[in-house]
């Protein structure tokens, strides 16, 4: 949900979190299900519309995040 909230991977948005730790810790109040979000989710964008997503998890941050490539260039 948080990719394609914010259009964009929550790997980039997990590693832009000290940028502005207020956006972050304001995260769970504006990101549906109360959840932080972690690498391993990809929006997927047709158009520039969010048509979807990949979320992966289970494994390390970087694991999470290769498959969540792999899946979205899959469907592309």
């Amino acid at each position: 949900m948080a990719a394609a909230s914010f259009k964009r991977s929550t790997k980039e948005i997990t590693d832009n979190k000290d940028l502005n730790p207020l956006l972050w810790y304001s995260l769970p109040s504006v990101v549906p299900a109360q959840a932080l979000p972690s690498p391993g989710g990809l929006p997927v964008i047709r158009n520039d519309h969010v048509i979807g997503g990949v979320g992966i998890g289970g494994g390390t941050p970087e694991e999470d995040h290769e498959c969540a490539l792999a899946g979205a260039a899959a469907i592309k």
